[in-house]
């Protein structure tokens, strides 16, 4: 690859990246896919080094713009690849641009940057249960939601792999209960973890969602931080019937 060969003798990744992120290359270039997201990855990793986040905020929501721009006019190139994309759309991974990371270690906690992370013992995730309390990397217990004080879950990158290959394998037959029993796909965002940008505290979106419908200030105490959470209170859980009833009649 001529990117390649400059990126080998001038070390301008930058370069590489822009220039790799205005190009969709065909399904069948596995290996220069794959160059060209390390590149973006290297790039990207290197901005948060730098502490240049909004820079590399603008870069992730540029190349998104672009990627499906680029998407759009492939599609209608032609009216038979159109009819084919709505059936089976073309996947372009755009990376997240927030990450929760472990307050000891600061290793992120999401599934995709687990299990590129060396260091992990395979052999005590193996053991642990499919959501976990602890840092995989560190096993130091992790953020607490400021509401019910329970630790935020995370899942274990051994047995999630492990599932994805079961799943793989058994396509052509019934699931199993085990894949039926994974919580990565089915978990409702009420159940996630959020938090506030501004003083960083935060909990399950849920809890979130009922102590500001009462209160305006930050649940942690001693923490005066006016919380910015009116958008999910859109997100409150139905209540069952026989709930509201109660609730009205007190």
């Amino acid at each position: 690859l001529i990117l390649q060969a400059y990126l080998d003798r001038s070390g301008d990744v930058q370069t590489a990246a822009l220039v790799s992120s205005r190009a969709i290359l065909p399904r069948g270039w596995t290996n220069e896919q794959q160059i060209c997201s390390e590149w973006l990855e290297s790039y990207r990793g290197l901005l948060n080094v730098w502490q240049m986040w909004h820079s590399r905020s603008r870069f992730d929501v540029g190349r998104a713009n672009l990627l499906r721009r680029l998407q759009k006019r492939e599609e209608n190139k032609s009216p038979q690849r159109g009819r084919q994309s709505k059936s089976a759309p073309m996947s372009v991974h755009i990376p997240p641009q927030l990450y929760a990371r472990c307050n000891f270690c600061n290793v992120p906690l999401s599934l995709e940057k687990l299990r590129r992370q060396e260091g992990i013992g395979n052999s005590w995730l193996s053991r642990q249960k499919p959501i976990l309390s602890c840092c995989p990397q560190c096993r130091k217990p992790l953020p607490r939601c400021s509401i019910c004080l329970l630790p935020l879950g995370c899942l274990n990158p051994y047995l999630e792999l492990k599932r994805e290959r079961n799943s793989m394998k058994s396509r052509i037959k019934a699931p199993s209960d085990s894949d039926l029993s994974s919580l990565s796909g089915s978990m409702p965002f009420a159940e996630w973890y959020t938090w506030c940008m501004h003083c960083k505290h935060g909990g399950h979106t849920h809890h979130l969602v009922g102590w500001f419908k009462k209160y305006d200030v930050c649940p942690v105490s001693g923490c005066k931080c006016r919380c910015q959470f009116d958008f999910i209170k859109t997100l409150c859980r139905p209540i069952k019937k026989e709930t509201s009833e109660v609730t009205s009649e007190i």
